[in-house]
């Protein structure tokens, strides 16, 4: 089944057509050209968004169409050391975003997991994981199912986060959306530069998990990669 944010994304995307190119949104299903596609796609910045629009496309009017797409480029993504982690959490320390962050970089928790969590899902040091906070079609925060199975995992979680979790008495009630505010307002109002994502946080867990030579099946499982 699509998610709601893909439903969303896609409902977004009808009605810039519509707006934007009505020309070939009044055009009937058959007379549709590949031509007329790259052209609706050439002004797009990225690969990911082109291909959104031509799936909508190739659902809509049940055909396939040849075009070409931008080349892929890698983003580099800053990855802070164990020190400017210890950093990040100093900066949070008594904010709703303390076991937010912690949670991020030693869980490697994304945001939805963490806003959909409850005290209810620490089990001694261990942290369950096996629901998702998403924006439903009406822009409603909702709590679901993880997107893929292997987002359902079970995380070891170092004693004092988990400790930390237990003195606080609850997780968060931030949703994703505040958790990214929050975390880079605070930043830029102390100076941290660069300015890290909460993203980041999980590529962090990824990289102190390799440095204590942890086996590459067992990060991915950890990270429900």
């Amino acid at each position: 089944s699509i998610s709601p944010s893909t439903v969303r994304g896609y409902a977004s995307i009808a009605r810039t057509i519509k707006a934007r190119n009505p020309a070939i949104a009044q055009k009937r299903v058959i007379t549709v050209t590949n031509r007329d596609v790259q052209e609706l796609i050439k002004k797009l910045k990225t690969p990911k968004t082109q291909r959104n629009y031509v799936n909508l496309l190739r659902m809509a009017t049940g055909r396939k169409f040849s075009v070409k797409f931008r080349s892929r480029q890698s983003k580099e993504i800053a990855v802070p050391s164990e020190l400017e982690v210890q950093g990040l959490i100093a900066i949070f320390r008594k904010t709703e975003l303390e076991i937010p962050v912690m949670l991020g970089a030693y869980a490697g928790l994304r945001r939805g997991e963490i806003s959909a969590l409850t005290i209810q899902d620490l089990d001694g040091d261990f942290i369950h994981i096996n629901k998702d906070m998403v924006l439903d079609d009406n822009k409603t925060w909702v709590i679901k199912e993880p997107k893929t199975p292997s987002s359902n995992r079970t995380v070891l979680l170092p004693a004092p986060v988990a400790d930390r979790i237990r003195q606080k008495g609850y997780i968060t009630h931030l949703t994703p959306n505040n958790i990214t505010k929050r975390f880079i307002k605070r930043q830029k109002a102390l100076g941290v530069e660069p300015h890290y994502t909460f993203h980041s946080l999980r590529h962090f867990f990824a990289s102190y998990l390799h440095a204590q030579n942890i086996p590459d099946a067992y990060v991915l499982k950890a990270g429900g990669w």
